[in-house]
């Protein structure tokens, strides 16, 4: 990591207009590999842009399972669930890497995506996004072999 990352490379990995309008609520936080970001139920609720590095979000069974739900890069978002609704963290997010984050206050995150309509229309097609990748993921895991799961994973992954 090159250590000269700042908090104005939000506005390159965000389009326009909600770079301009998180940058004045964003704050730097540097992780290191390995450390968690937020934990699953935590009760807190701000977003955080990956800047730099890599997270992993994840659930971990009462058996000690961990599913890996996605991985996280440089303009991705994470947390924006719990800013949006209130509720306990949905996962586990953790630093795979050495990584830096813009931390936004979940109320910032709130008002910029429901007081502004082109934000209000990213975050509409960010969430439905996620959703239909989950829908499939659904799918592979109750219709499909492992052999071809593994398939749709490298498919993916490529």
């Amino acid at each position: 990591m090159s250590g000269s990352v700042r908090i104005d490379a939000l506005l390159g990995l965000l389009p326009e207009p909600i770079g301009e309008i998180l940058l004045p609520h964003a704050k730097l936080t540097t992780l290191r590999s390995g450390q968690i970001v937020m934990g699953h139920q935590d009760v807190t609720n701000e977003v955080f842009v990956v800047l730099e590095g890599s997270l992993r979000v994840e659930l971990v069974s009462r058996n000690g399972r961990e599913i890996s739900l996605h991985d996280s890069g440089p303009g991705d978002l994470v947390g924006e669930f719990a800013a949006l609704d209130d509720q306990p963290r949905s996962a586990t997010v953790t630093a795979t890497s050495k990584s830096t984050l813009a931390r936004i206050p979940g109320s910032a995150f709130r008002d910029a995506m429901f007081g502004n309509p082109a934000c209000a229309e990213w975050l509409t097609k960010r969430l439905v996004r996620m959703m239909r990748g989950m829908t499939e993921r659904v799918f592979e895991l109750n219709a499909l072999a492992v052999r071809s799961r593994l398939h749709c994973e490298l498919l993916r992954l490529s």
